[in-house]
């Protein structure tokens, strides 16, 4: 399956993925699990031993954009940091996920290859929306969620936001993916950072293939999460309808043994210093 419009824009890509990789103070090993999606690239570290923690990025953030979280969860927990098996990274996808459902089947498959019974998992902004899907239909195979930055998953999402996106997407033009990446990250995540440049690729040179469109859950299926559940949230967040404030309120009603945290004057994508705030709360949780 072709993700990348050219090999060059490819080259470009793993390198910056290799870039942000630099940027993980801890030893990793990379394993392929095959599912009938294709092949899943996992990012593995973490004692042997530890509790089994489960990261899913964003859409086009890929595995490698946890490097400002690893080194504090790593201490105790084996983690798995999945590549989205059908978008940019180091997943060899062989078949499209389409729906929550192939989400589902996906995560579910992947954790069989590797043995793991039942993870706590985490989840950022369409990774979110595929841990949520997964956590309320799976509830035996999760211990803990956590659910960063969630694209919809917990209010609509921004018609305003779903036409940046898409004139992104479809017309080549470096200023708009420019001023796309500013306005999710408030202005905090600079050029120079090794995230933004991946992110900047992705968008520019690449191909999306995935199906899968986040949405909001009912409230029936928010309810069946009813495992530890921590939410965070960017206060300036515009990538739903709602605000943090009000998504906070409206999860505590539906789920009020929930936590929810909300990253001052953060926005969709974070900075290096947001991340590491967003670590320490997750890290508090998992305890």
């Amino acid at each position: 399956m072709k993700l990348f419009k050219s090999l060059k824009s490819e080259i470009e890509f793993q390198k910056a993925y290799d870039n942000l990789l630099d940027d993980w103070a801890v030893e990793t090993q990379s394993l392929w699990v095959r599912s009938e999606f294709g092949e899943t690239h996992i990012i593995v570290t973490g004692p042997e031993n530890g509790k089994p923690l489960v990261l899913l990025p964003g859409a086009q953030g890929t595995a490698a954009m946890w490097g400002d979280v690893i080194s504090e969860l790593s201490v105790s927990r084996r983690i798995y940091s999945f590549d989205l098996i059908d978008q940019v990274g180091r997943s060899r996808p062989e078949k499209i996920l389409t729906s929550p459902t192939d989400c589902v089947e996906w995560i579910e498959q992947t954790l069989d290859v590797l043995s793991l019974s039942k993870v706590d998992i985490v989840g950022n902004s369409l990774g979110s929306f595929m841990v949520a899907s997964f956590a309320s239909q799976r509830p035996e195979r999760v211990n803990k969620v956590i659910l960063s930055a969630p694209a919809a998953t917990v209010a609509n999402i921004s018609l305003l936001y779903i036409f940046q996106v898409i004139i992104t997407l479809i017309i080549p033009f470096k200023g708009l993916t420019k001023r796309f990446l500013e306005l999710s990250s408030q202005g905090y995540v600079k050029p120079s950072s090794p995230l933004y440049k991946l992110l900047f690729l992705a968008m520019s040179e690449s191909k999306v293939n995935s199906k899968v469109v986040p949405h909001l859950l009912s409230d029936k299926q928010l309810s069946l999460l009813s495992m530890p559940l921590l939410l965070i949230l960017g206060e300036k967040d515009k990538v739903n309808k709602a605000n943090a404030l009000n998504i906070h309120k409206k999860i505590l009603q539906i789920l009020p043994n929930a936590e929810c945290k909300i990253l001052p004057n953060a926005g969709h994508l974070w900075s290096s210093e947001q991340f590491r705030h967003s670590g320490k709360l997750i890290e508090a949780f998992l305890n």
